[in-house]
């Protein structure tokens, strides 16, 4: 496992509680008691003997106000689309226009919970033209993602002068990238200050659905991208996390049939035996910190198929939901 984070970003509020996440994550160690019996708690909300997601009268048994109440007082950090496709996607890997949610398709959505959902996909979508420096569509895609955050009522954050600033850094890669990663931190803490849980919820749930449904679908042959399967399995420390965080607000029935596909994702992930290895920690001559070591994922081609057929199922449930 390979994470590399640059030291002049760890000032900012939100890359150190990044910074902590994904320590934790590597060592896989809880933050105190009080952490380790919210995962118990998350472990056995999970359990559901309804096995078939397609089904969504499958029952997820509700919290408790004190499980709830530990839960909210873990701060839990997901990183932004682009930081997870960063992660897993080689900078040399051919760029595919097919996997992009077309933008005509939202009209088609028009409910609450396909717009929010949909919304994170075409935030991952954004991201995914950015790092391949297809700007022109990039900034198209900005004005689909401002025009559906309006839908649900999201305000505040595309006014003009985002737009600027997204037109005057179409050449500049790096620039274009952390304007990607401030709007979607910005939309969580709107959302989050509003308490608007679930529809921030419904939001990152879309855009690390599609993350993950790009980094698979990269993925031409087994053998010449075994490594990119590999760095996507990896991605189950964060589906733990992002279940644990999502667990909360499973009192809302859209966010509950979300959290049934997240768990069966999650559960191919975790399918895949690992292995134990040391771990380094170094520095690089750009001042990056590299973080190797800790735990191999050791992957079959069998399990990664599964993987990809449920995610593709799970993407396209979102992505093809007209007239919902």
């Amino acid at each position: 496992m390979n994470y590399s984070l640059k030291k002049e970003h760890i000032t900012n509020a939100k890359h150190i509680a990044l910074c902590v996440v994904i320590f934790l994550i590597l060592t896989q160690c809880n933050t105190g008691n009080q952490k380790g019996n919210a995962a118990k708690q998350t472990d056995t909300l999970l359990k559901t003997e309804n096995k078939d997601t397609s089904l969504k009268t499958a029952n997820l048994p509700i919290l408790t106000a004190k499980q709830r109440d530990s839960l909210s007082k873990i701060n839990f950090m997901l990183p932004s689309p682009d930081e997870i496709l960063s992660e897993i996607i080689p900078a040399k890997t051919a760029f595919n226009s097919s996997l992009v949610n077309p933008r005509n398709n939202i009209d088609s959505y028009l409910g609450t919970k396909y717009q929010s959902l949909n919304l994170g996909v075409y935030l991952t979508d954004f991201a995914y033209l950015n790092l391949n420096d297809q700007k022109n569509d990039a900034l198209e895609y900005f004005k689909t993602v401002r025009d559906l955050a309006q839908k649900v009522n999201i305000y505040g954050l595309f006014n003009q002068s985002m737009y600027d600033r997204i037109q005057n850094n179409l050449t500049r890669k790096d620039s274009l990238g952390e304007i990607s990663k401030e709007v979607y931190y910005k939309m969580l803490d709107i959302l989050e200050s509003a308490k608007r849980n679930n529809i921030y919820a419904l939001i990152a749930s879309g855009a690390i659905i599609e993350a993950l449904y790009i980094s698979t679908m990269t993925v031409k042959n087994y053998t010449d991208y075994q490594k990119i399967a590999e760095k996507i399995f990896e991605q189950k420390y964060l589906l733990d996390n992002f279940s644990e965080f999502t667990s909360q607000f499973d009192e809302d029935k859209d966010v509950r049939s979300v959290l049934i596909d997240v768990i069966e994702l999650k559960k191919i992930l975790e399918s895949s035996p690992n292995q134990k290895t040391e771990k380094k920690v170094l520095h690089d001559k750009k001042d990056h910190i590299i973080i190797n070591g800790g735990e191999e994922v050791i992957l079959d081609e069998a399990t990664f198929k599964k993987f990809k057929d449920n995610i593709i199922r799970t993407r396209n449930s979102i992505t093809n939901a007209v007239n919902k």
